[in-house]
């Protein structure tokens, strides 16, 4: 059974402003924030600028394939062609400290946005994982784009989708079955928004801003908020 939200709207309020930068360089995407400053993901240990489930979670996601979608959106009338990374981690801290890695998974694709306000690219690829368990652990997932051709002018920027009806276009994240391993109750604040767990599982974690509806199960803003 899908969750829905009653109130979709397009979010492109996660920016990322690379203006001119080079060939190679990397931006991370920091939810509801425009970024402007060169850089990869932090270190592992540190402080996470992306998005985690609201509590921890006890039991394994089962060996199989995470799916990752993504669009884009040209927020200027530049082109700029990237590539984007997800970064899968897990830690008892809440912020995302001390954090153990799962995966940096990179897609094999390019993105091209074209020089037009308003342009909208998607992506998906897909990472074979083996079993991974978390023992009270929180679940976080950050997001990177690495410059493939360079933008023109130093206005050139583009914004990280999120919350849109997955009848129009859908951004998640899905995931291999969930197995638990004690209590779960739910997700909150990181831009995803999930289907219910059916037979202990977990899938779609669809990107959103919007916050929890009363009494659901697993809707997930960004974090910060």
């Amino acid at each position: 059974m899908l969750e829905t939200n009653p109130s979709y709207s397009q979010n492109i309020t996660t920016i990322v402003a690379q203006a001119k930068a080079a060939v190679c360089s990397y931006f991370r995407y920091n939810p509801g924030s425009l970024v402007s400053i060169v850089g990869d993901f932090n270190p592992i240990a540190s402080a996470k600028l992306g998005w985690r489930t609201d509590t921890t979670l006890n039991g394994s996601f089962v060996v199989g394939n995470w799916i990752f979608k993504v669009a884009l959106y040209n927020t200027s009338k530049y082109a700029v062609t990237l590539k984007i990374a997800v970064r899968l981690s897990r830690s008892v801290n809440s912020d995302g400290t001390n954090a153990t890695l799962i995966q940096l998974s990179e897609s094999p694709n390019t993105i091209a946005l074209a020089a037009s306000v308003g342009n909208i690219k998607t992506d998906s690829w897909t990472w074979a994982g083996g079993l991974i368990a978390l023992t009270n652990e929180y679940l976080f997932a950050e997001f990177r784009c690495h410059i493939e051709v360079a933008s023109s002018s130093t206005s050139a920027q583009h914004a990280f989708i999120c919350d849109e009806d997955p009848a129009t276009r859908e951004e998640s994240v899905t995931t291999p079955a969930f197995t638990p391993g004690g209590p779960i109750t739910g997700w909150r604040k990181l831009q995803y928004f999930s289907e219910p767990p059916t037979s202990g599982m977990f899938n779609k974690l669809r990107f959103a801003s919007e916050p929890p509806v009363s009494g659901a199960f697993n809707k997930v803003l960004y974090d910060g908020e």
